[in-house]
């Protein structure tokens, strides 16, 4: 699909959910007014379309949205009428570009927003300490495939108190390399981050073995995923 017309979705008021991702032709081909015959939509994801921008003029007029994939896009503040979106729960920024900072995501502070993922970002490799700072409503952040360092990630998350993450996603972060054994190179200390965590998920093929330190420091974890497929795991 490489255009829509202003009337593509005429006639179609009762649609609750629509799916335009990964067609990168469609970024320079979104008319004024495309969602207004489908105001109604609760999901909608635009993601991977090859944009530059987060068309927040387009979207912001819908109001009953839950669910919402469009592309992180480096350096460009994530809008302040697209964070305001009362409903909106679940916010899908896979397969975007660039870094993570407070500059770009700062308005999310004033969202509603309990999901956050980054998935398959390209050039992700740094996040600031500040990233996060007051989105209190925040409760699973997935970096699945990004270029992350996990001890990064951690460090964010842990740098602002009023943080209450409690799923962490980060399935094969800079490439899977967590090294043989989770914890003993990256992870020193227990960091405030992880005990809030409940829920945690860090596929990767590499892994042998988890360092006794790191099971100390998820105490408080009731769901655990180490492995894409059956390896022998010890600990140390």
């Amino acid at each position: 699909m490489h255009t829509l017309q202003r009337n593509s979705f005429v006639g179609l008021g009762n649609l609750e959910s629509l799916y335009l991702g990964h067609n990168k032709g469609l970024n320079s081909s979104l008319p004024s007014g495309l969602f207004s015959p489908v105001s109604g939509l609760r999901i909608l994801s635009l993601i991977d379309i090859g944009t530059s921008t987060y068309h927040s003029a387009l979207i912001a007029q819908l109001c009953n949205l839950t669910q919402l994939g469009i592309s992180y896009v480096g350096g460009l503040p994530f809008p302040l009428e697209l964070a305001q979106l009362q409903l909106l729960k679940q916010l899908d920024m896979s397969f975007g570009t660039g870094n993570l900072d407070q500059h770009t995501l700062g308005n999310l502070r004033y969202s509603h927003v309990e999901e956050l993922s980054f998935k398959a970002a390209s050039d992700m490799e740094e996040i600031a300490n500040n990233t996060f700072h007051n989105m209190t409503s925040l409760r699973l952040i997935n970096f699945s495939c990004t270029d992350l360092r996990l001890d990064d990630i951690i460090d964010a998350l842990s740098s602002d108190t009023g943080l209450a993450v409690e799923d962490l996603i980060v399935d094969a972060v800079n490439g899977g390399a967590y090294g043989e054994t989770f914890g003993l190179k990256d992870l020193t200390e227990c960091r405030p981050g992880w005990g809030k965590i409940l829920c945690l998920s860090f596929r990767a093929l590499t892994l042998t073995a988890i360092h006794i330190h790191v099971l100390r420091c998820l105490a408080n974890i009731s769901s655990l995923t180490y492995a894409l497929q059956p390896c022998t795991t010890n600990i140390s």
